[in-house]
């Protein structure tokens, strides 16, 4: 199988890789890859990559048309953060990207495509003990709002071309990255992490990570791996997570154990009131669709999760941490 991947970061590379190492071929696309980033990623030949704006629809149809790939995965996006400095910005890119896609897709006769979405489109204002793809939709804020609006762009044009989309709600992603689109979380995460292997102290905030469900980027490579290959029709939705919520405190002492750095201390929130509700929760995403349908099933807890990340990250710290 050849699979076009829009997006050359976190999600998009570690997904490129599984398929490459599984003997697919894989073309990657992104504005400006980090060659030097993909490097640390695959320890071997690079995948074919292409470089373009996601909103240039005529070249990217070209493009598609010219390696004819199999599938399309679709991971391009600026994250919450870039939204404050650029928001105008950050709406074109979110969303005409998607429409970019899908109709380049149609014109090159691709008939699946696979979007990476967000745990932020959810209502988690009620507490719902079972947070399934049925879950109401409230997205809060600009980022939000883009991420549901390429849901609902990418099946309008699925529907009308005959396409068969498969939509993934990713629960909050870290993983080894550069997080050229803002990504603040995963980037706020790397950060500690680094400083505490680099036996720094560090602050953690409660107010930023709060109560969340973390998956590992592989897991998520591993969702997009098997939705690229699951022959199902139509528009299908799924969450993809960890099946666990990781309050602050948790969070603060896997990191001390890994980095075997007790250096790190936790900035309690007494007032709550301003964080967001997806990591004031205290229930995780239902995978029960996700394992039925895709296969999919979480290899990788937290703490196993944080110890593979941490193999990545050593080797930019400091010759002298230990593994």
């Amino acid at each position: 199988m050849k699979v076009f991947i829009t997006g050359s970061g976190l999600i998009g590379s570690f997904s490129a890789k599984r398929l490459s190492d599984l003997e697919h071929k894989v073309v990657l696309f992104d504005k400006k890859p980090s060659r030097k980033y993909l490097k640390k990623i695959f320890n071997s030949t690079l995948p074919i990559i292409e470089v373009g704006d996601i909103r240039n629809v005529s070249n990217l149809a070209k493009l598609i048309q010219k390696h004819k790939p199999d599938c399309i995965v679709h991971t391009a996006a600026v994250m919450r953060n870039f939204f404050d400095k650029k928001p105008m910005l950050g709406v074109s890119i979110n969303t005409l990207g998607v429409a970019s896609v899908m109709l380049a897709a149609a014109n090159a006769g691709v008939k699946r495509v696979i979007l990476c979405s967000s745990l932020s489109v959810y209502d988690y204002s009620s507490q719902a003990k079972s947070i399934t793809e049925n879950q109401p939709l409230k997205p809060n804020s600009l980022y939000d709002a883009t991420k549901l609006s390429g849901e609902y762009i990418a099946t309008s044009l699925a529907n009308s071309h005959n396409i068969d989309i498969t939509i993934l709600r990713f629960a909050s992603v870290y993983g080894y990255g550069i997080f050229n689109g803002g990504a603040w979380l995963g980037k706020q995460l790397q950060d500690i992490f680094i400083s505490l292997l680099a036996s720094k102290s560090v602050v953690l905030r409660e107010k930023e990570f709060g109560s969340n469900e973390y998956v590992y980027v592989k897991d998520v490579s591993q969702a997009i791996v098997k939705s690229c290959f699951k022959n199902i029709s139509g528009v299908n939705t799924f969450n993809i997570g960890s099946g666990k919520i990781l309050s602050s405190i948790e969070l603060v002492r896997i990191l001390a154990k890994v980095s075997r750095n007790e250096k790190i201390k936790l900035e309690s929130v007494r007032h709550p009131i301003n964080m967001p509700d997806f990591i004031k929760r205290k229930y995780p995403f239902n995978l029960k669709r996700a394992k039925e349908v895709l296969g999919y099933i979480p290899e990788f807890t937290f703490i196993k999760g944080i110890q593979d990340y941490k193999n990545y990250l050593v080797p930019i710290v400091n010759k002298t941490v230990r593994l």
